[in-house]
C-alpha cells in the first residue's frame, strides 16, 4: 500500500514545480510518499517508480551507506533538521555528490508524520574543493607534494614509525644546476619537471617525493628495517640521474647530492629531521656531490 502523508495540495505544487532542487517527503518509516519535478530532474525517477521505495535506494547500495542514511534519519529526528553530504546514484547509474537537509515532519499535536527532503547537487562545489585543495598541498610546477604537505604527512608517518622500524628523510640538492638556468628559465622548469617524473616513477607507493622549491626535493622512506637497506635506496637516487636528461635536441647532466636523516636516531620531530639532513646535504656537497652523507652528531658539534 502506497505510503500516504496528509500535506496541502498548495504544498504540493509549490514544490514540483522546483527544478534547481530535489524536494520530496519521506514517510515516518523512511520511504519516499511523494515526489516532485526537482526530484526527477536530479535522479531520473518518475513518481510512480520510486514511491514508496527507502531513501536509502538513492545512495550506493551497501550496507555501510544503508546505515549511514538510518543515522542521517535518527539524527533529523532527534535534533529537528540534519545537514549532510553523501554520494547519489541516478536511475542512469551515475553518481553526483549531494547536499542533503533532512527537515522533521510534525503534526499538530506533535506526532512524527516523516521527513521533508531537499536535495542539491554539488558535484561542480566538491571539484572545486578538491582543485583547491590540491593547489595549496602540491607544487604548481611538477605537481609533486609541497611543504606543506611534506610537514603534514611527515609528521603522522614518524607517529606511525614503530620499533625496529626505520624512516628515512633524503635531502635532495642538484648540482650545478646553474647552468641549466643559464640557458634560460624555461629549460629549467622542464629539467625540474623531469626530475620529478624520475623520482616519482622510482619511490614506492608508500614512500613520499616532495619539491621544496628550487632545485631541492624531499624523499621520505618508510618502514626500512636497517641503515644498509637505506643506503642502498640512496644509491639507487644516485644512479637514476647518471643518464642526461633530454629536453629536445639539449641534455643536460644533472647528478644529485643527498643527505639522509633517520627516525628515530636522527630525531623524531619533522623539523629535526628536515634540519640534520640539511645538514648531512651540507657534508655530502662540501665532499665533492655525487654522493650522499648519513646525518651524525659530529656534524652538530
Amino acid at each position: 500500500m502506497k505510503s500516504v502523508i496528509n500535506t496541502k495540495n498548495n504544498y504540493r505544487h509549490s514544490i514540483e514545480g522546483i527544478k534547481e532542487y530535489g524536494i520530496f517527503i519521506l514517510d515516518s518509516d523512511g520511504r519516499i510518499a511523494s515526489w516532485g519535478r526537482g526530484a526527477q530532474h536530479h535522479l531520473g525517477y518518475k513518481e510512480r517508480e520510486i514511491v514508496n521505495r527507502h531513501f536509502a535506494s538513492l545512495f550506493r547500495d551497501n550496507n555501510l551507506v544503508a546505515r549511514a542514511t538510518e543515522n542521517a534519519l535518527k539524527l533529523a529526528l532527534a535534533k529537528g533538521n540534519y545537514h549532510y553530504q553523501e554520494r547519489c546514484v541516478r536511475k542512469n547509474g551515475r553518481s553526483f555528490w549531494g547536499s542533503i537537509a533532512l527537515t522533521v515532519i510534525l503534526d499538530k499535536l506533535g506526532k512524527h508524520q516523516g521527513y521533508s527532503v531537499i536535495l542539491r547537487d554539488t558535484t561542480d562545489e566538491m571539484r572545486t574543493q578538491h582543485v583547491r585543495l590540491h593547489q595549496s598541498t602540491h607544487d604548481f610546477l611538477t605537481g609533486l607534494p609541497n611543504r606543506r604537505y611534506l610537514e603534514e604527512n611527515l609528521k603522522e608517518l614518524i607517529r606511525q614509525t614503530r620499533k625496529n622500524s626505520l624512516l628515512g628523510v633524503l635531502f635532495l640538492d642538484f648540482n650545478n644546476f646553474k647552468r641549466v638556468n643559464d640557458m634560460g628559465h624555461k629549460y629549467g622548469d622542464l629539467v625540474l619537471a623531469a626530475i620529478a617524473d624520475r623520482l616519482k616513477n622510482h619511490v614506492r607507493e608508500e614512500d613520499i617525493v616532495s619539491r621544496l622549491g628550487g632545485d631541492e626535493f624531499i624523499i621520505v622512506l618508510t618502514a626500512f628495517k636497517n641503515i644498509e637497506d637505506m643506503k642502498v635506496a640512496a644509491d639507487k637516487v644516485l644512479k637514476l640521474f647518471q643518464k642526461p636528461i633530454k629536453i629536445g635536441k639539449n641534455k643536460f647532466n644533472v647528478s644529485v647530492s643527498i643527505g639522509i636523516a633517520v627516525c628515530p636516531t636522527d630525531g623524531r620531530k619533522v623539523d629535526d629531521l628536515l634540519h640534520h639532513s640539511d645538514m648531512a646535504l651540507y657534508q655530502a656537497k662540501k665532499n665533492g656531490g655525487n654522493r650522499y652523507e648519513l646525518y651524525s652528531k659530529k656534524l652538530s658539534g
